[in-house]
């Protein structure tokens, strides 16, 4: 299995930090889930750190507000040949040449799991995430993840990364990891990694230290003529000769 972890300063995550320098939004207001817009998503501030207290369920967690891109190859088994992880935030950075702690695969109702981990010695401030990946990205078979005791409700589409280091055993001891799921198994696997934590001085120092960063255009299809869409940084724009076709005048 190969993989990839790319953190919010790498030059391979182009525009990922440019949803944090938004302004947050007014008090008492909610934000809406991209992947279900019928569930409100409340808002948490970027620059607010991770709680001290254990958490008992991931409600109390600290919500995450952008999805992690990730690309994902995959054999008929739940046995990843490549993934990519992004940093859920600009808060966790990646050390260099890290190792998933924890690889769980998922193809029965009910799977059970024990491991122990650790932090590597060059993290000062070690946070553990756990990202939930499937082939089918858009599957929202929802489960249960039930680690050390304390509860972690999810579903396959919410890919975003679970920082669980408030309710891990001590160093040394056994983590007890229990997956409960309903109905048809969509094969999943959990990934573990180590991160480091960033203070708000050291996110700016990095900031301050870099002279620009990279921007990528999304591209997409114009629906009219099939062409890629305008891309003025680049010079490019929609051949639209052909929309009379559609839309006869």
């Amino acid at each position: 299995m190969t993989y990839s972890l790319f953190s919010p300063f790498d030059d391979s995550t182009d525009s990922f930090l440019t949803p944090f320098l938004n302004d947050a939004p007014e008090n008492n207001s909610q934000m809406i889930d991209p992947i279900d817009p019928s569930r409100p998503m409340t808002y948490v501030s970027p620059f607010r750190p991770p709680a001290s207290t254990t958490p008992r369920s991931f409600e109390s967690l600290p919500r995450l507000t952008v999805n992690p891109a990730f690309k994902l190859n995959r054999s008929l088994s739940a046995k990843l040949s490549s993934i990519n992880l992004v940093s859920p935030s600009i808060f966790y950075t990646f050390p260099e040449n890290s190792t998933l702690s924890l690889h769980f695969d998922v193809v029965t109702n009910d799977s059970a799991v024990s491991f122990v981990t650790q932090p590597p010695l060059s993290i000062t401030e070690p946070r553990f995430l756990i990202y939930a990946v499937v082939q089918a990205g858009i599957s929202p078979m929802p489960f249960k993840m039930i680690l050390n005791g304390n509860t972690i409700m999810r579903r396959l589409n919410d890919i975003t990364a679970v920082d669980v280091t408030n309710v891990l055993a001590p160093f040394g001891q056994k983590n007890w990891l229990v997956i409960e799921t309903e109905g048809i198994v969509v094969p999943f696997s959990l990934i573990g990694v180590w991160a480091q934590f960033n203070t708000v001085e050291q996110i700016i120092n990095t900031i301050s230290a870099r002279p620009s960063f990279p921007f990528t255009d999304i591209t997409a299809l114009c629906p009219i003529t099939g062409h890629q869409i305008e891309i003025p940084a680049k010079g490019c724009h929609c051949n639209h000769e052909i929309a009379s076709i559609y839309f006869p005048i």
